[in-house]
């Protein structure tokens, strides 16, 4: 008995280890970095306009982007490249969330 509780708990650390190995930025990193592109590239938006599309964009696509989009994304990084379907992704979240802050 003690020696499968012994197992189930090196299973469970060794999982739990796992999900941390991921190097996909996290999506509150992804956020930040997508907002400072905004801010560099739109100036005709406010703060306040720009934090909601950029919450908005990211809310909408962060689970489908690659690890190479999230991290071009979050580091600023045009050396990084994502898929054509992150451009894609980010076009289309793009003007849905366009859309709900000019409402």
């Amino acid at each position: 008995m003690k020696k499968i509780i012994l197992a189930l708990l090196i299973s469970v650390m060794a999982l739990s280890s796992c999900s941390t190995l991921s190097s996909k930025p996290s999506k509150q990193d992804v956020k930040d970095g997508f907002y400072k592109v905004a801010k560099e590239q739109d100036s005709s938006l406010s703060d306040k306009q720009i934090k909601t599309l950029t919450d908005c964009v990211v809310d909408d696509i962060y689970d489908e982007l690659s690890e190479s989009g999230a991290t071009a994304l979050a580091e600023n990084d045009k050396s990084e490249e994502g898929t054509d379907k992150d451009g894609e992704l980010i076009v289309n979240a793009s003007k849905k969330c366009a859309l709900e802050i000019i409402k």
